[in-house]
């Protein structure tokens, strides 16, 4: 079947088989809170955890949170040049943002977590980048645009969670590598649950970068 063909079938196919706008809302909600509440800003409630646990020092949990920073900067510059499917992007970034949480649980030391939370940086900034854009995307072509608002809920939403869970951890004496695996596995059931909603393109499909996404 040629790619005119697939776009074709996949124009004609029963709107049952596409994502509610509340499935696509509460899907780029989830998304977001992975990237950014637990990719991104876990690790300031854990941090407190990690000096107390003796895993790093005050300067070196700094460093930690630098090179967080940097990542992100570079995953959100490189969205201004690379132009992949959008959906396919946002489950590579949610699969590395697991990936990388669990291995915070590790005993790597700081080289290891160094390169851990740079590259959740870039994962958080690519999901940021194209989840809000195919959620847009998506909602206003279903005609509910302003449902986005919904989306952005998620940083905010993962933030606190995190936050006040790392409290609870703190008052019940967790190590902080415990909470880097409750958080690890909590990225895991949400992006389990939302997996089929970020469905890529048909191979073969122009695959556009956050601009291409824009409706005219």
């Amino acid at each position: 079947m040629s790619s005119a063909d697939r776009q074709l079938v996949s124009a004609i196919a029963p709107v049952s088989t596409q994502p509610g706008v509340w499935a696509v809302a509460l899907a780029g909600l989830a998304a977001l809170g992975v990237a950014m509440g637990i990719g991104r800003f876990a690790f300031t409630p854990l941090l407190p955890m990690m000096l107390h646990d003796g895993s790093v020092t005050l300067g070196e949990g700094g460093w930690l949170a630098t090179l967080n920073y940097l990542g992100y900067f570079a995953g959100a510059a490189a969205c201004l040049f690379i132009r992949p499917d959008p959906a396919r992007m946002v489950r590579c970034g949610l699969v590395a943002t697991v990936l990388l949480t669990l291995g915070m649980a590790a005993p790597g030391g700081m080289a290891a977590w160094g390169l851990w939370r740079a590259a959740a940086g870039v994962a958080s900034a690519l999901v940021m980048v194209y989840g809000s854009a195919w959620c847009m995307h998506r909602l206003a072509e279903l005609g509910r645009a302003p449902l986005g608002g919904v989306i952005f809920c998620g940083p905010g939403i993962g933030i606190v969670f995190t936050g006040v869970s790392a409290f609870a951890m703190v008052s019940a004496g967790w190590r902080a590598s415990w909470g880097w695996l409750a958080f690890g596995v909590l990225a895991v059931l949400l992006v389990g649950a939302t997996w089929h909603i970020f469905t890529p393109a048909p191979r073969g499909a122009h695959a556009g970068g956050p601009a291409a996404l824009a409706p005219p």
